[in-house]
């Protein structure tokens, strides 16, 4: 204000015309309103449109529908590496790529979500008292009796059992023991049973005993036997979700035609922000609202992360828990 009263000041002095009032000068020196100088500004806040458009604009759907299968989850290598993290102590696990380690993860997250139910079966059974040695290696028994509900107490074809023995023997998945010495003794003599085979001979039991839990208190599915604060699927879902969203980076590519180049020559198929189709794999679609915002379906998550899309900081990824789901 200081400096804007010195300015008006100088302007009265510099003045030739004694008549002219400090509201003139003041009026005079203001900007003339020039339309074709505005930049039109594309944002959710300001519409280069007007009020009115701004109103009608509304944000479309970028991502997928993520539906939970209604069969078996979790593949035979996702439930070995999760019983070498359950192991007693952990064995290492190399994984692959990002995505495999998120699955292994979020099935421990549900094995303990669930434990409660889980005991309960167990206990109803009377497992551990029928098989002792076990009962130090209890977490991993949940996880062989949660993974045998997933795929609702069937068998599995004899392909998946070769698969089965080869990777539950990698992760070790056997009975427990109470020391070292006799984990030593009995592994060269091979006097361990599957863990998953000790289960199995328990299954019609198992399974009446968790059918009996859902009847008693009417529930549909089996999260509705958890605690409120428990049922929400998001892992799961996070984990199922195949979409990428993120920014590209306007310090390095330089417009929408740019970016849209290099994903081209990643073998993406490009859609415009008015698209409303589902995303499909090898898709993705910028968004309408946020022009620098795109989402896609990579066909190797792994890979998109190696690529020059990501290597180079041309595209700045984000994690989104807002997704659109299918109970």
């Amino acid at each position: 204000m200081y400096y804007m009263l010195l300015e008006i000041q100088r302007h009265v002095n510099d003045s030739s015309d004694d008549t002219l009032s400090l509201h003139d000068i003041n009026k005079k020196e203001k900007p003339m309103f020039d339309p074709l100088r505005i930049t039109k500004i594309l944002s959710p806040g300001v519409s280069p449109n007007g009020r009115r458009s701004r109103t009608l604009k509304y944000c479309h759907s970028t991502t997928v529908k993520v539906k939970l299968k209604a069969g078996a989850r979790w593949t035979l290598p996702t439930i070995a590496n999760a019983a070498k993290l359950l192991r007693k102590p952990p064995i290492l696990v190399n994984f692959q790529n990002e995505h495999e380690m998120r699955l292994a993860f979020s099935l421990i997250y549900d094995v303990f979500r669930y434990k409660v139910v889980m005991s309960n079966a167990l206990n109803d059974v009377c497992f551990f008292e029928q098989h002792k040695e076990y009962k130090n290696d209890e977490q991993r028994i949940w996880l062989m009796l949660f993974e045998l509900y997933d795929r609702q107490f069937k068998g599995r074809n004899s392909e998946e059992k070769d698969l089965q023995a080869s990777l539950y023997k990698e992760s070790e998945v056997t009975g427990g023991c109470k020391d070292i010495f006799q984990y030593i003794n009995d592994f060269h003599d091979n006097l361990r049973t599957d863990l998953a085979d000790v289960l199995w001979q328990h299954r019609v039991r198992l399974a009446a005993s968790i059918s009996r839990m859902r009847i008693r208190v009417g529930a549909l599915k089996l999260s509705q036997l958890l605690p409120i604060h428990l049922q929400n699927e998001k892992v799961a879902i996070a984990a199922a979700n195949p979409v990428v969203t993120g920014w590209i980076n306007p310090f390095l590519v330089r417009n929408k035609e740019e970016a849209d180049k290099i994903l081209t020559e990643m073998g993406f198929t490009v859609h415009g922000p008015d698209d409303e189709e589902q995303l499909l794999v090898q898709h993705c679609k910028w968004d309408n609202i946020c022009p620098l915002v795109i989402s896609c379906i990579p066909k190797d998550r792994s890979e998109f992360t190696k690529s020059v899309l990501m290597t180079k900081h041309y595209f700045i990824m984000q994690y989104s828990f807002n997704k659109k789901t299918i109970p």
